[in-house]
């Protein structure tokens, strides 16, 4: 099985869902502990559209997270048709990060593109990903416990 944690920049919700798939962060992290994931905050524009691989989980599932602007809808039906296409067996999970975000964390997202505000944005998104962690938590697990 191969997991996809998606959001809109892959650098802030996405690399924390593949840290709690990964067992990379404490049962109750901090923004320190957040702030200090290898790509928290690191994707830009520039990177929409690239998986990045995460590493592997205990059941040597293969865990990437990517950013895909506002295209959900469209990145899985695009993912579905060329697998179905090229008839690949495939077992893969999308998972959108994107229905566990706050209103601070996409402002701390938005403030961390900007050089003048890069340090206040990453820390506010870390802390509001820290305060809300059990919601993205829950999903991990619950993708976790789907099988496809």
């Amino acid at each position: 099985m191969i997991y996809i944690y998606h959001c809109y920049r892959g650098a802030h919700m996405s690399v924390v869902a593949a840290a709690i798939h990964l067992e990379k962060l404490p049962d109750n992290p901090g923004a320190d502990d957040i702030l200090r994931l290898d790509y928290f905050d690191c994707l830009q524009r520039v990177d929409f559209g690239v998986p990045v691989f995460a590493g592997r989980d205990n059941a040597d599932n293969k865990v990437y997270f990517v950013g895909i602007n506002g295209g959900s809808l469209v990145f899985s039906r695009l993912l579905d048709s060329i697998i179905g296409e090229l008839g690949i067996d495939l077992h893969y999970k999308l998972v959108d990060c994107l229905r566990a975000i706050g209103p601070w964390t996409r402002i701390g997202g938005y403030l961390s593109n900007y050089p003048r505000s890069r340090d206040f944005g990453r820390r506010l998104a870390a802390r509001e990903i820290a305060r809300n962690y059990h919601k993205l938590r829950d999903m991990v697990l619950q993708a976790r416990a789907e099988q496809v």
